[in-house]
């Protein structure tokens, strides 16, 4: 604060994300002799569009979405998962709009722009002969201007007959690639597992 105008300035830059406002108690006298005079002073900091969203689904550890023939994952209007983003802005500045950026040729999938969720568009469903399908994805703000963050997705499909126990999500985990094994046929988990390395993994826990 200047002593002779009273102009209050920063000395750094200020964070609203770190701090939002702040009082100020202020002194002012025209003399040694004279009683002082004390105000309050409040400080709001306004938001700025500062931060890109943060993936939280999906992120560079969990990616891979998994999904079963046997419990119609792959027809029409079928959910597949649900993209999450967050975004410590305020306001507009932290409204949050999904979209598929590439790997969507003619449009087999679609995502709710307000919510996340990514279902099956293609008429006829999924194609049970393609195994895998990559799409990049991606969180925007409604900011100016708009900030992007964009994430890989991967979305594997088994076409087997095989069902997945009830009640588990799609999401698995990606973090060990070699390990994980989706069989197209029936297996006896119990002896597999005693006759190799191999660690089976169907899906992730749940995930909303």
């Amino acid at each position: 604060m200047d002593e002779e105008t009273g102009t209050l300035r920063t000395i750094r830059r200020l964070d609203r994300e770190r701090q939002s406002s702040y009082t100020l108690f202020v002194r002012a006298s025209d003399g040694p002799s004279s009683l002082p005079v004390t105000a309050q002073v409040s400080v709001t900091v306004e938001d700025i569009n500062d931060n890109r969203p943060t993936m939280k689904f999906p992120s560079t550890e969990r990616f891979v979405v998994q999904l079963f023939a046997s419990r119609g994952d792959l027809s029409h209007g079928a959910f597949v998962t649900r993209l999450d983003a967050s975004d410590p802005d305020e306001g507009p500045n932290s409204e949050l709009d999904y979209a598929v950026e590439y790997g969507n040729e003619g449009g087999i999938f679609e995502v709710d722009w307000r919510t996340g969720a990514v279902t099956v568009a293609a008429e006829e469903g999924l194609d049970r002969s393609r195994t895998v399908y990559r799409l990049v994805v991606s969180a925007s703000d409604r900011g100016t201007p708009p900030l992007r963050t964009v994430a890989d997705l991967e979305i594997r499909v088994n076409s087997s007959n095989l069902a997945p126990p009830a009640g588990q999500r799609n999401i698995i985990n990606d973090n060990d690639n070699d390990n994980l094994i989706y069989p197209s046929s029936p297996i006896d988990i119990s002896t597999s597992a005693l006759k190799s390395d191999v660690t089976i993994l169907f899906l992730h826990p749940d995930f909303l």
